[in-house]
C-alpha cells in the first residue's frame, strides 16, 4: 500500500544502504563509535573528541549522554569513531572533548592516568598539597615536561645557582654578581651578593673567581675586570676590592687604565712617578735607554751633533759644514 519510494525512513539509530526494504527490522543497527540520524544510508563516525560505547546512537552531538555521541571526558582522548574514551596515562593531560592528550607541562606534574587540564592551574602548588595526584610543582623544585609524580626535594630540588618559584617552567639562574650554593631555593632573595674582590657569573653555585690584576671588583661584580684601575695607577695582584687597591704608577714606567704592571718607559722618553703616558725627551736631548725616570736623565746631545726633535733615541745627525755645535744643540747650524 505504499504510495512513495521513500514511504518510511529507517528510524534514528539505524541505517540501510540497500533498496527494496519492506520492514523497519530490515534496517541495520548503527554500530558503536557511529551515529545514524533517521533515514541514514550509512553509519557516520563520531567526530574526534567524542565517542559512542553503544549501538543505535542517533545523533552526532556530542552531548552529555547517549543516544548522541558523548563528549570525551577530561583526562582522556577520543579519535574519530572511538567506541570508548582512552585514558591519557601518567605524565599526560587533556581537557574535555580532546582528540589527543598533551604532555604534562614543565612546572607541573601529572600523576594520574586521567589528569584534567584544569588541574594544571588549580591543584598542587605547595607542600601541603603533596597528596594531589596532579597540579603545579612546589616551590623549591623543578619539574621537567612529562613529570609523572609529585616532586620531592631529594630527586627534584632546584639546582644550586638557581631558584625555582612555584610551577616555574624552568629554573631561574641567580643573576651575575650573586651566587647560591644550596639546592631547593625558591626566590631571588636566596641568591647571595658576591663579596668585594670576587666576581660571579649568572647561575653560579659558588664564587666564580678573584678579580683580575689591573682591576678591582666591588661587591656584586659580574666579571674579573669589573672596574679598571684608573689612569696613572696599577694593580699587580688578584682580588682588588676598590680604587684604593690600585697603587700609584712608579717612576720609570707609565700606567694606562687597567694596568697590571707599569709599562716600561721606552727609549726617547722619560716617566716620572704617577703618569699615564710617557713624556718625550726635549730638544737638545735624546733617550738611548729604557726606563728613564726624570727629564734630567735624558742624554744631552754631544758636541758636534744636534738633536732637533722630541723623543729622539739618538742624535739627529752631525753639525752642518761651516758650523760647529756645542753640547745640547738642537739645530744643525
Amino acid at each position: 500500500g505504499s504510495a512513495s519510494a521513500t514511504e518510511r525512513e529507517c528510524a534514528a539509530g539505524t541505517y540501510s544502504g540497500r533498496a527494496n526494504l519492506f520492514a523497519q527490522t530490515q534496517c541495520s543497527v548503527c554500530p558503536q563509535g557511529s551515529y545514524c540520524p533517521a533515514g541514514s544510508t550509512a553509519a557516520l563516525k563520531c567526530a574526534a573528541g567524542s565517542f559512542s560505547a553503544f549501538n543505535n546512537t542517533e545523533a552526532a552531538g556530542p552531548g552529555a549522554a547517549w543516544p548522541s555521541c558523548v563528549t570525551c571526558p577530561a583526562g582522556h582522548a577520543c579519535v574519530e569513531g572511538a567506541t570508548s574514551a582512552s585514558p591519557c596515562g601518567v605524565g599526560m593531560h587533556s581537557a574535555a572533548g580532546a582528540s589527543a592528550c598533551s604532555v604534562c607541562e614543565a612546572g607541573h606534574y601529572c600523576g594520574s592516568n586521567t589528569t584534567d587540564t584544569s588541574l594544571m592551574s588549580t591543584a598542587g602548588g605547595d607542600w601541603w598539597s603533596a597528596d594531589d595526584a596532579a597540579g603545579r610543582c612546589f616551590n623549591g623544585t623543578y619539574c621537567a615536561a612529562g613529570m609523572t609524580r609529585a616532586p620531592d626535594l631529594l630527586r627534584d630540588a632546584c639546582a644550586a645557582g638557581y631558584y625555582c618559584p612555584t610551577a616555574t617552567p624552568y629554573p631561574i639562574a641567580c643573576p651575575g654578581g650573586t651566587f647560591n650554593g644550596l639546592t631547593g631555593q625558591d626566590q631571588l632573595g636566596d641568591c647571595i651578593t658576591t663579596p668585594a674582590g670576587y666576581y660571579s657569573v649568572a647561575g653560579a653555585a659558588n664564587l666564580t673567581g678573584l678579580c683580575a690584576p689591573g682591576h678591582y671588583c666591588p661587591a656584586g661584580s659580574t666579571g674579573p675586570e669589573q672596574v679598571a684601575c684608573p689612569r696613572r695607577f696599577y694593580r699587580a695582584h688578584y682580588g682588588g676590592t676598590d680604587s684604593t687597591s690600585c697603587a700609584l704608577c712608579v717612576a720609570g714606567g707609565y700606567c694606562p687604565a687597567g694596568s697590571p704592571q707599569p709599562v716600561t718607559c721606552p727609549r726617547g722618553y722619560y716617566c716620572i712617578t704617577g703618569i699615564a703616558e710617557p713624556e718625550p725627551c726635549r730638544l737638545g736631548t735624546y733617550g738611548n735607554t729604557t726606563g728613564v725616570r726624570r727629564l734630567e736623565d735624558c742624554a744631552i746631545c754631544e758636541p758636534g751633533y744636534y738633536c732637533d726633535g722630541f723623543g729622539l733615541t739618538e742624535p739627529a745627525g752631525p753639525c752642518d759644514p761651516g758650523y760647529y755645535c756645542l753640547e745640547g744643540s738642537y739645530t744643525s747650524a
